[in-house]
């Protein structure tokens, strides 16, 4: 039997993630690999989680610019 995980991120979460926590990098890894693990950031985490930590919006992001 499959379950189904949910995991929601808060700003501490992202920011840990952000500053390279193993467990918040590991659901991160495990909600993009297995099938039915979801992740979710709320938009109100994501502000905070900025607000914290400057340009964590832009960590391990693929935008294809580089910083000057």
């Amino acid at each position: 039997m499959n379950q189904v995980v949910h995991v929601v991120l808060d700003d501490t979460a992202m920011v840990a993630a952000g500053r390279g926590n193993l467990l918040a990098s590991r659901l991160i890894h495990r909600a993009h690999a297995e099938t039915g693990w979801h992740l979710y950031a709320p938009t109100c985490a994501l502000v905070e989680a900025d607000r914290a930590r400057p340009g964590i919006l832009l960590t391990g992001a693929r935008t294809g610019r580089r910083s000057t």
